[in-house]
């Protein structure tokens, strides 16, 4: 079993639309009263905001060890950019040949819970590089806006473009 600790974690591009997508995270129901919440967009331009991509656990109560697999790949244009089977993962948005990736990348989450078969998932992740986020990108979820306590609550600190 993997142990739990403390894990921290849309514009228009190529023709997608904001209305395309869903503005909250993408979250994954555990046990009762744990889910998990990957954010849809990051923004890793080393203003401590945003700047990397995780997961955050959300409880009610202190988790038990239910993390029995995971596994990540982001891929964008079909290539994997970023792997990793430690739940505790930071990504900075930058792939594993140490290129800076940005626009749409496609998330595929394996998460097996408390010995259970692992069940696959696939999320949307919106990099964006830049000092503002353009205002249509404002109600999306971001990293600094979920508390592990009580999930989606606070707004994004990201400062909006004039």
């Amino acid at each position: 079993m993997l142990g739990l600790g403390s894990l921290f974690s849309c514009a228009k591009q190529n023709g997608a639309e904001l209305s395309d997508f869903d503005a909250q995270a993408h979250s994954i129901q555990g046990s009762p009263g744990i889910s998990y919440h990957f954010p849809m967009v990051i923004t890793p331009n080393g203003d401590y905001l945003n700047d990397v991509y995780q997961m955050v656990v959300c409880f009610e109560i202190p988790p038990p060890d239910e993390i029995s697999h995971f596994k990540l790949k982001i891929k964008q244009n079909g290539k994997v950019v970023y792997d990793t089977q430690d739940p505790l993962f930071a990504w900075n948005g930058t792939s594993i040949s140490g290129k800076e990736i940005s626009g749409f990348t496609n998330v595929n989450v394996e998460l097996g819970l408390n010995g259970n078969s692992a069940k696959e998932h696939k999320l949307k992740l919106y990099v964006h590089r830049g000092n503002c986020i353009p205002e249509s990108m404002s109600g999306l979820s971001f990293g600094d806006m979920i508390d592990p306590r009580y999930g989606s609550i606070y707004n994004t600190q990201e400062p909006i473009c004039p």
